[in-house]
């Protein structure tokens, strides 16, 4: 039935499409940052649209929707899973506040910086602001994850949801290589290594983006909020006006102690709880 969840087996893994879908979510993606990112910081201003420079987010979601329509013809009914339990909604809003508050912790403890809150509004009063903000922001959100999990994730989770899990990362990291070449992520750092930190990073991020995928019963709306939320949280919480000493490769929201941290959440996803997920 159009819109219901496709159910793929290792031997029906249709390649083409994963490979065009990959294509023109960097078509589009492409064709609208290069232009302007060639012009340094006087292009990012100039980006024109509501969400500026963000607006290429949309890439995947476009690409997924020329996808279901025209290639793989499976429709879109449904495919947002909206209907889903409140507490998955509720996890993905307050799960990237938790874990920039937990990131900063491990860096404020480990000596790399310390922590202050430059905003007008109290930190306590902010959080709330930041929540609202991230509602606000659920587009941006749907915007890449109807694309990444919404139609790539379950067409490769045949292979198993690790091998799956990290080859959309390396999918969706790659999407991101504009900005890597242009130093965006870590700002005067060496180009090689600020790409591999960010490859890292994005790999294994990909990994509670899909738990949440699954336990939600693939529901985009839901990873969507989850993305958003954590741009959110983790771009103030890590930026340099909060870790004003920090080194940006090792305390931005995609750095080094970051990759550690989520690299120690899931090896004990997958020992201490498996099976308890």
């Amino acid at each position: 039935m159009k819109g219901e969840t496709v159910m793929y087996s290792r031997d029906t893994i249709k390649w083409s499409e994963i490979i065009l879908f990959s294509l023109i979510s960097y078509a589009l993606a492409w064709i609208y940052w290069i232009p302007f990112l060639m012009k340094g910081m006087e292009g990012i201003r100039a980006f024109p649209g509501p969400y500026g420079f963000a607006n290429g987010m949309f890439a995947p979601m476009v690409a997924a929707l020329i996808m279901r329509l025209f290639v793989s013809r499976e429709g879109v009914k449904g495919s947002l899973g909206i209907m889903r339990h409140w507490k998955y909604y509720l996890i993905a809003l307050l799960a990237p506040a938790a874990y920039a508050g937990l990131l900063v912790l491990v860096i404020v403890s480990t000596g790399q910086s310390s922590f202050t809150w430059p905003g007008e509004t109290s930190l306590l009063m902010a959080i709330p602001l930041l929540l609202l903000k991230s509602l606000k922001e659920i587009p941006l959100g749907i915007g890449e994850e109807y694309g990444w999990r919404g139609y790539l994730l379950p067409r490769l989770l045949p292979l198993g949801e690790i091998k799956a899990t990290v080859l959309v990362g390396l999918i969706w990291c790659f999407w991101h290589l504009p900005m890597m070449v242009m130093g965006m992520n870590y700002p005067g750092q060496n180009a090689i290594v600020s790409s591999l930190v960010f490859t890292a990073f994005v790999v294994l991020m990909s990994f509670p983006f899909t738990w949440l995928f699954l336990a939600s019963r693939q529901s985009v709306m839901v990873v969507a909020l989850f993305h958003i939320a954590l741009d959110v949280f983790t771009d103030i919480f890590c930026s340099p006006a909060c870790l004003p000493e920090g080194n940006q490769l090792f305390v931005s929201s995609a750095g080094i102690t970051s990759c550690v941290l989520l690299l120690v959440i899931i090896i004990l996803r997958y020992t201490v709880f498996k099976g308890r997920c």
